[in-house]
């Protein structure tokens, strides 16, 4: 029953992924789209925002903020509607940006403090050894090199070529991109370090929201 559950919310998660990109897709594309598509767009971002006030430990002063910003959001709906495909823009290269700080500024630390480092130490049993954290650091300058070359094609497209071919990139391509990059680095890793225990693709996603919640 608990690997059902498990299936079950894996799906869900997925096809509500899927559905917030199809309407992030269609309404950074249109020139104006509908009020409802704006509001859809924006229910992840606010959602997300509330869960970390209420996580916060300025939980109400974090909680007001977002209350200001939901209302300046709902009086601005028809500018919102005029350049929405800059209010993804913006939501698509901060997303990007802050993925790769919070990767980046690990580096300087040393392997053991990397931030890939951080999350195999939470999640793999014993002390890891010197070439392990090696490893562990070039995938976390993987990242955060992958994340800041989105970051600036995703400023190229937006200001230099056709809006579509930008929301294409950003929220069709960029999911696509990412899994493949989980897929691809699970797979040096087992030619890089073949007698050390492993953690397969969906084990290693798990691993890094339980270090995030941690």
């Amino acid at each position: 029953m608990t690997r059902l559950r498990k299936v079950i919310r894996a799906s869900a998660l997925a096809l509500g992924a899927a559905a917030y990109l199809g309407v992030a897709f269609a309404a950074s594309a249109m020139e104006r789209p509908p009020v409802l598509l704006v509001i859809a767009g924006m229910l992840p971002m606010a959602a997300l925002a509330v869960a970390a006030g209420w996580a916060s430990r300025a939980r109400y002063v974090a909680l007001s903020a977002c209350a200001i910003a939901l209302v300046l959001l709902v009086l601005n709906l028809q500018r919102l509607q005029d350049h929405a495909a800059f209010f993804y823009f913006i939501q698509h290269v901060g997303a990007m940006g802050a993925l790769g700080l919070t990767f980046g500024a690990t580096l300087w630390a040393g392997p053991e403090r990397a931030f890939c480092s951080r999350i195999a130490a939470f999640v793999m049993p014993g002390r890891l050894d010197a070439d392990y954290l090696l490893y562990t650091w070039k995938v976390t300058l993987a990242w955060t090199i992958f994340f800041a070359l989105r970051g600036a094609v995703s400023v190229v497209l937006f200001c230099w070529g056709p809006v579509v071919w930008w929301s294409f990139f950003a929220n069709v391509l960029t999911p696509v991109l990412v899994g493949a990059m989980f897929v691809a680095e699970y797979g040096i890793r087992l030619v890089a370090l073949p007698s050390r225990p492993h953690l397969n693709v969906s084990e290693t996603i798990q691993a890094y929201r339980a270090y995030r919640r941690g």
